[in-house]
């Protein structure tokens, strides 16, 4: 059995070790949590299954002597660059460089607590309006997202109204609110949106 893991809700914003997590394959795209542009992402694959993947698309600089054009020859390399089609989008790949490199120096360990104390202080004051939490705050289960329901206000209309009055956005998903709040937002940010929000 192998152990893929799409990452997007992760990278950026808590750690991942793919050894420690015995994570075979990890893919994520560059928007969310890592803060770079959409259209450019991240995979990953452990180095001892490569033989036992065939890349889904043939490209030149996945194969053997690629700037050898002459030679016809179809033999990917034998490494994960044989998924490598070419053509990069180098305007996203500078961008989620950037991102990166940004994340790296702050440091995941240092943004993973800045962001569990935001949602630990967003879901404490949802709950003291009377909103339900439904995304679990338990150690080891906690993220930076915080799903919540009103029972008594719609919840499309609650969003559009933060937006459309306030700028401050939040989504609506499976019948659910949904905060998520980043590295770069402040207590002074959540408490406002706490304090907008009606009672419940």
């Amino acid at each position: 059995m192998l152990f893929c893991v799409d990452a997007i809700q992760a990278l950026g914003v808590l750690p991942v070790d793919v050894r420690e997590m015995s994570i075979d394959f990890l893919s994520a795209d560059g928007h969310k949590w890592l803060c770079g542009p959409e259209g450019c992402g991240i995979f990953y694959c452990r180095r001892d299954l490569l033989d036992r993947l065939s890349p889904p698309f043939a490209g030149w600089l996945c194969m053997r002597d690629a700037l050898d054009f002459g030679d016809y020859r179809f033999e990917y390399l034998d490494s994960a660059r044989k998924f490598d089609t070419g053509s990069y989008n180098l305007v996203g790949i500078a961008g989620l460089g950037g991102s990166l490199e940004m994340l790296l120096d702050l440091g995941i360990d240092r943004i993973a607590s800045q962001v569990m104390m935001l949602t630990d202080r967003l879901a404490a004051g949802l709950k003291a309006k009377g909103y339900r939490i439904l995304s679990s705050r338990a150690p080891g289960e906690a993220s930076g997202i915080v799903a919540f329901a009103s029972d008594r206000h719609d919840h499309e209309t609650i969003r559009k109204r933060l937006e459309d009055e306030h700028r401050i956005i939040v989504a609506v998903r499976e019948g659910r609110l949904r905060a998520s709040p980043h590295f770069y937002n402040t207590i002074e940010e959540i408490d406002r949106l706490v304090d907008l929000l009606p009672e419940n």
